[in-house]
């Protein structure tokens, strides 16, 4: 067998003989592929998606304050009985290898507990924005109602790359 890395990728090396990767401080966080080819047939191969954080994980994005609209794309600053509420925010990749990202929006009742939530999950491209948008209808009852907002790596291994917004603020 013989390894290789497919990206041509600073700061990351692989010995071709024995598949030992080396990361110098030059290497930045995201994904690349390592690739295991027989020696004997080079079309047979095998590829290993690899994720290197160079950093710590919530410097990989930059990510904005979500904003909350009704379906009309007005902003809104309460919640309304029975109306959907659209919340978007803004994720910007700032590795230089595509990186998943999950918005997640719960809604909570006067208890603090979980009564909706919805989640968008896209990959971010190397030094890209990409817009996610999560909608949520509220129930008839909203009184001491309120949503929260955070971005995770994903859902399955829960990192978070925000802090969470509470919507609207004046909520407990």
């Amino acid at each position: 067998v013989k390894w290789y890395i497919k990206e041509n990728i600073a700061g990351i090396s692989v010995d071709e003989n024995i598949g030992v990767v080396t990361v110098t401080d030059s290497a930045v966080s995201g994904t690349f592929t390592l690739r295991a080819v027989s020696s004997t047939n080079p079309a047979i191969y095998k590829d290993y998606a690899v994720t290197l954080f160079a950093r710590n994980k919530t410097e990989l994005f930059t990510v904005g304050t979500p904003v909350f609209r009704n379906l009309a794309g007005e902003k809104v600053t309460r919640l309304a009985a029975s109306e959907p509420v659209r919340v978007t925010v803004d994720i910007t990749n700032d590795s230089n290898l595509d990186i998943s990202a999950e918005a997640i929006v719960a809604l909570f009742n006067r208890d603090k507990h979980v009564k909706a939530f919805g989640s968008s999950k896209e990959v971010v491209e190397a030094g890209k924005v990409k817009t996610l948008t999560v909608t949520i209808t509220m129930p008839e009852n909203i009184e001491g109602y309120y949503i929260k907002a955070f971005v995770w790596d994903s859902w399955e291994n829960a990192n978070p790359l925000s802090s969470a917004v509470k919507f609207p603020e004046e909520q407990q």
